[in-house]
C-alpha cells in the first residue's frame, strides 16, 4: 500500500436512481459549491438524466437467427440454438427467463422468431406497457448468467432514458439559506414526466493542492404530475416581422386517474401580449366552457368572466386561469394577439395546479393538439390528434436582411415643461433575427451632429424595445427648443445597421 496527500485531477460521482413511485415533475436544482486551495485551478460540473425505467442501462443479448452455430456451441435451450450472422443484439430475456405464460409465448412466437424481422420485435417489446416490459428486459443478473457467446453490448438506456444533460451554470450554485427554497437554482433541463432521476458531479482540478467541494445539492420535484402528457399547437404559423398577429394556442390533455390536473396556464411570448380574445375549454362529453376577452384593458388584472381569468400579464409571457381540466381528451383553446420578430420563435407552454405550493409548471410538448380549422385558424396537419410534431409551436417569419425595423417615435413634438403632459417622448424599435446578444446604441443628436445624449450603449438580441427621452442632455440640462435627430444603430455580424429620425422639443 501507498498513502500521500493531495486530491487526484479528476474524479466523478454518479448518485443512486431516484425512484418517485409515479411519473414526476421536475423543477429547480441548486448546489453549495466551495473551494479548497486556489479556487480558479478547480471545477466540477453537474449533470442530470430522467428515465422511465429503472435501469439506465440496457444489457442485450445476441438474438437467434439462422441456426448458425458460433465456435464453442452457442445456446443450446429453449429457443437458444443458435444466433443470426448479423449479430442482431436485443434487450429481452430469453424465453425460459421470464415466469408469465403471456409473456413466454411472445418471446418465442414474436420477439425471438428468427422469421419475424428484428425492426417488427424491436417495435412490439417497445409498444409494451412499461410494467410488462419490464419483466422480459434483461438486467445486470441475467446477463451475467449469459454465455459469453450470447451477450450483447452494454450501453446507455437510450430508449427509456434520457442522455446526460449539458452541465448546469454557475448560475445554479446558492448559499446555505437558500439551498432548500423552492425555485432556487436554476431549472432542470432533463425530460420530465418521468418516474426515474439520477445526478452526476465530475470534479476536475489543475493542482495537487485545490479541489472544488459540493456542501449540498437539492432539486424540486412533485409527483405525480398534472397530466401524463400536453400536446399543444399554435396557429398560424408564420407571420410578418414584428406585425400583431391573431393566434390560437391549443392544448390538449393526455391524462389518467393518477394525475392532478391543471387549472391555470402560461404562455411565453417574444413579446408583450397586445390583446386576448377567446378562452375556451371544450370537454370529451362535448361540454364547452367559453369567456371572451376581446377589448379587455390587460392594464387592470385580474380580468374574469365565466370562471375564466386573465391573471398576469408580462413582457415576456401571460397567465390565465380557469376551473380544473383532468378530464383525458379536454383541449384547452387561447387566442392572443402577438408579434413575431425571430425565425423559428417557439411559444413555450406550461400547465399548474394553482391548489400545490409549488413554482414548478408542466411543459407542453409540440404536436397535433385538436382540429384548429374548426376555430378558423389554418391547420395542415396530417397526423392523427394527439401525435407530437416538433415544429408546431414554432412561428416562423421571412428571412429579412432589415435587422432594425419598426423604428418610430410616439409623438413627433413633446414638451419638457414639468406640466406632466407629453413631458417625454418614447422611441420604439424592433431587433429582429439577433439570436446573440449584439452592440446596440441609441442616441440623440442636435442638427449640427454633435451628441446630446447618449441614451443606450449596450447588448441585445431579438425583441421590441422602447427608450425614454426626457429632454435633457448628458450633464441633466434641458436642451433648447427645436428639432433633434434620434439614432438607433445595431452591430451586427453582417456589419452596422443605423436607422434615424427627427423628434421637436417645445416648450
Amino acid at each position: 500500500q501507498s498513502f500521500g496527500t493531495g486530491v487526484v485531477p479528476e474524479a466523478s460521482y454518479v448518485s443512486n436512481i431516484f425512484d418517485f413511485g409515479d411519473l414526476a415533475l421536475f423543477g429547480n436544482l441548486r448546489w453549495i459549491q466551495d473551494a479548497e486551495g486556489d479556487a480558479n485551478l478547480s471545477g466540477l460540473q453537474i449533470r442530470t438524466r430522467t428515465g422511465v425505467d429503472a435501469n439506465p442501462v440496457e444489457f442485450n443479448k445476441v438474438r437467434p437467427g439462422e441456426r448458425i452455430f458460433r465456435v464453442g456451441g452457442g445456446a443450446r435451450a429453449g429457443n437458444r440454438s443458435g444466433t443470426s450472422t448479423a449479430n442482431v443484439e436485443v434487450p429481452w430475456k430469453w424465453t425460459d427467463d421470464v415466469d408469465d405464460a403471456e409473456l413466454k409465448a411472445l418471446i418465442a412466437d414474436v420477439l425471438d422468431n428468427d422469421e419475424v424481422d428484428v425492426r417488427e420485435a424491436i417495435g412490439v417489446f417497445k409498444d409494451l406497457p412499461l410494467d410488462q416490459q419490464a419483466l422480459v428486459t434483461l438486467d445486470e443478473a441475467d446477463y451475467s448468467a449469459l454465455r459469453g457467446e450470447d451477450k450483447g453490448i452494454i450501453r446507455d438506456d437510450v430508449n427509456n432514458w434520457s442522455g446526460w444533460s449539458p452541465p448546469y451554470p454557475a448560475s445554479g450554485i446558492v448559499g446555505q439559506d437558500q439551498l432548500p427554497i423552492d425555485g432556487a437554482g436554476v431549472p432542470i433541463s432533463s425530460p420530465g414526466p418521468r418516474r426515474y432521476f439520477q445526478f452526476s458531479i465530475d470534479f476536475f482540478s489543475d493542482d495537487f493542492e485545490s479541489a472544488a467541494v459540493v456542501g449540498g445539492l437539492a432539486f424540486d420535484v412533485i409527483s405525480p404530475p398534472f397530466a401524463q402528457e400536453l400536446i399543444a399547437e399554435i396557429s398560424p404559423r408564420s407571420a410578418a416581422v414584428g406585425k400583431n398577429t391573431r393566434f390560437l394556442y391549443a392544448v390538449l390533455n393526455k391524462s389518467s386517474d393518477q394525475q392532478r390536473g391543471f387549472d391555470a396556464f402560461e404562455i411565453e411570448t417574444p413579446l408583450r401580449v397586445e390583446s386576448i380574445g377567446r378562452v375556451r375549454i371544450q370537454r370529451p362529453g362535448g361540454e364547452v366552457q367559453e369567456a371572451n376577452f376581446s377589448g379587455a384593458s390587460l392594464a387592470n388584472l385580474p380580468q374574469a368572466s365565466n370562471s375564466i381569468s386573465i391573471d398576469e400579464v408580462h413582457d415576456d409571457r401571460f397567465a390565465i386561469s380557469f376551473p380544473l381540466i383532468e378530464e383525458d381528451g379536454t383541449v384547452l383553446e387561447v387566442e392572443f394577439d402577438n408579434g413575431v420578430l425571430r425565425f423559428g420563435t417557439t411559444f413555450v407552454g406550461r400547465a399548474f395546479n394553482r391548489s400545490v405550493e409549488t413554482t414548478i409548471g408542466q411543459g407542453v410538448v409540440a404536436g397535433n393538439a385538436a382540429d384548429l380549422s374548426q376555430s378558423g385558424f389554418a391547420d395542415s396537419d396530417l397526423q392523427p390528434v394527439g401525435t407530437p410534431i416538433d415544429e408546431n409551436l414554432s412561428v416562423a417569419v421571412p428571412i429579412s436582411k432589415e435587422l432594425l425595423a419598426n423604428v418610430a417615435v410616439n409623438s413627433p413634438v413633446f414638451t419638457p415643461n414639468g406640466d406632466g403632459a407629453n413631458d417625454r417622448v418614447l422611441i420604439q424599435y424592433d431587433i429582429t433575427n439577433i439570436a446573440r446578444p449584439s452592440p446596440v446604441k441609441v442616441s440623440i443628436f442636435d442638427l449640427s451632429g454633435r451628441l446630446v445624449r447618449a441614451l443606450v450603449d449596450s447588448e441585445a438580441i431579438s425583441g421590441r424595445f422602447v427608450q425614454l427621452w426626457d429632454g435633457r442632455d448628458d450633464d441633466g440640462v434641458y436642451v433648447p427648443p427645436g428639432h433633434y435627430a434620434f439614432s438607433v444603430s445595431l452591430q451586427a455580424g453582417t456589419g452596422q445597421v443605423r436607422k434615424i429620425g427627427v423628434v421637436g422639443v417645445a416648450y
